[in-house]
C-alpha cells in the first residue's frame, strides 16, 4: 500500500478506465504508458498490462468541438480538427480546436478543409479527390453550395489568401472562397502500421507509432513521423491495436453521407428548429431507442442482444479509412426488430472500387452473418440503402462488426 501511494504522490494522479480485451474496466490512476503497455495504481496495487490485452484507455475528459472548425488529414491516416491553418515556405501552422499549435511539413498532409465541414458537400468533395489529378488542386466553394476545382501548385497559405500556381502564373484566391485544398504526392502512402489511436477531446485522432508519459503530457509519435506534445486534458482516450482483431465501432467514420427521405428531411428540420439533435443521426453502440443495445432477430424469431456495433437509418453511407490495415471484416447485420414489420432495405459494403456484398434485409428474416475479405483495402464503404417501399423507419444494426488483422 505504501509503495502504491508513494507512487502517485511523486508522479500526481491521472485518472483513467482501462478496459481490457475480455472487455472488462478497471479504474485507477496512470503510472506508466507506451505503446507497449500501461502501468497504473487500482486500490493498493499497481498493475502492468501489455498492449496485446489492452483494448483501450479513457482519460474521462468531455468531448469538445469548436463550432468553426475544419479538418486537416495526414498521409498516415492521422485527422486533426483545426480551427486555423496558414503555410509558409512548405511549412503549415495548425492550431487544433483543444488548443495545440503544431507545426506539420505540407508533404506530411493529405488535404485540408479550409472551411467549417459541411455534410452536404462530402460526396461532391470526395469525388474530386477519387479523380486524384496530377498536382494540387484547389476546391472552390461557389455562392450556390457547388464545388469546382482547379490543380497546379500551392504556394504560402494566409488567413486571407491561398497562393496557388496556375498554367505558369501564380495567383491569389480569396480564403473564403476555398472550400479545400489537396496536397499531391507522387509516391503511394507507405506508412508503418500504427500501434494505437489517440483520440482528442476535439474529435482529432492520431495514428501513433509510440507513446510516452512526460509529467502532464503524453509525447506521442505517428507512424508519419510528426512528434506531438499533448496535454494530458487534450486526450479523451487511447484505442491499442491488436494482433486479431478491433471493433468496427470504435473506428471514427472518414465520411457520413445521408440522403433522408422527404419526410425524415422535414421532420428532421422541425426537430432542429426545435433544438432537438437529429434522430436519424447513425448511432455507435445503441440503438435508435436509445436502449444501450443493439438487437437482432437471431434464428427461429429469437431476440439477441449485443453491446458493440453500429445502427444506421436508410438511407445512409459511412466511409472508414483502413490504409490497408485489415485482412477480413466480420459481423451481424439485419433490421432493427422494432423496425416496422414491413421494413425493407438493401445492404451494399465496397472495398475501394469493388463490391464485396449486396443484400436485401427484411423484418420477417434473421440476421445475417457477414465474413468479408479486406485484403488491401483502402477505404471501407457501408451503405444502407432504400429497398423497394422507401420506408421511413427502416434501421439496420450492424453487430458485432470486428477488422481482422
Amino acid at each position: 500500500m505504501i509503495h502504491a501511494a508513494l507512487i502517485l504522490a511523486m508522479l500526481g494522479s491521472t485518472d483513467i478506465t482501462v478496459e481490457d480485451r475480455a472487455g472488462s474496466s478497471t479504474k485507477g490512476s496512470l503510472v506508466e504508458l507506451t505503446a507497449d503497455g500501461i502501468s497504473f495504481v487500482s486500490g493498493d496495487e499497481t498493475q502492468t498490462v501489455e498492449a496485446s490485452g489492452l483494448a483501450k484507455l479513457n482519460f474521462g475528459n468531455p468531448a469538445t468541438k469548436a463550432p468553426e472548425s475544419s479538418l486537416v488529414q495526414l498521409r498516415d491516416g492521422s485527422q486533426l480538427t483545426a480551427t486555423s491553418i496558414t503555410v509558409t515556405d512548405g511549412e503549415a501552422t495548425i492550431t487544433t480546436a483543444s488548443g495545440i499549435s503544431q507545426s506539420i511539413p505540407t508533404d506530411k498532409i493529405d488535404y485540408a478543409l479550409l472551411q467549417p465541414t459541411n455534410e452536404g458537400l462530402d460526396a461532391a468533395r470526395a469525388e474530386i479527390f477519387e479523380r486524384r489529378p496530377v498536382g494540387d488542386v484547389v476546391i472552390i466553394r461557389r455562392p450556390s453550395e457547388k464545388l469546382d476545382y482547379v490543380d497546379g501548385v500551392f504556394g504560402d497559405i494566409s488567413s486571407e489568401s491561398v497562393r496557388f500556381q496556375f498554367d505558369d502564373e501564380w495567383i491569389d484566391v480569396r480564403r473564403g472562397k476555398v472550400d479545400s485544398i489537396w496536397y499531391y504526392s507522387a509516391t503511394p502512402d507507405t506508412q508503418p502500421k500504427s500501434r494505437c489511436d489517440v483520440k482528442l477531446i476535439d474529435d482529432s485522432n492520431l495514428k501513433a507509432a509510440s507513446l510516452q508519459l512526460d509529467d502532464n503530457k503524453v509525447l506521442v509519435r505517428t507512424t508519419g513521423g510528426l512528434d506531438l506534445s499533448l496535454p494530458l486534458s487534450t486526450v479523451r482516450e487511447i484505442i491499442f491495436a491488436s494482433s486479431t482483431a478491433i471493433p468496427l465501432s470504435s473506428l471514427s467514420p472518414e465520411r457520413v453521407e445521408r440522403t433522408p427521405s422527404l419526410e425524415i428531411a422535414t421532420l428532421s428540420r422541425d426537430l432542429s428548429d426545435l433544438g432537438v439533435d437529429d434522430l436519424f443521426a447513425p448511432r455507435v453502440d445503441e440503438s435508435f431507442i436509445g436502449s444501450g443495445q443493439l438487437r437482432l432477430m437471431g434464428k427461429g424469431g429469437v431476440l439477441t442482444e449485443h453491446r458493440q456495433g453500429i445502427a444506421l437509418h436508410s438511407r445512409t453511407e459511412l466511409t472508414y479509412r483502413l490504409a490497408g490495415e485489415y485482412r477480413r471484416l466480420t459481423a451481424l447485420a439485419g433490421l432493427d426488430p422494432a423496425s416496422r414489420l414491413s421494413g425493407l432495405v438493401e445492404l451494399v459494403i465496397h472495398g475501394d472500387d469493388q463490391e464485396l456484398y449486396r443484400k436485401e434485409l427484411q423484418a420477417e428474416q434473421s440476421a445475417v452473418e457477414l465474413d468479408l475479405d479486406l485484403s488491401g483495402v483502402n477505404r471501407l464503404r457501408i451503405l444502407v440503402d432504400y429497398g423497394d417501399n422507401s420506408g421511413v423507419a427502416d434501421r439496420v444494426n450492424i453487430c458485432d462488426a470486428r477488422l481482422l488483422k
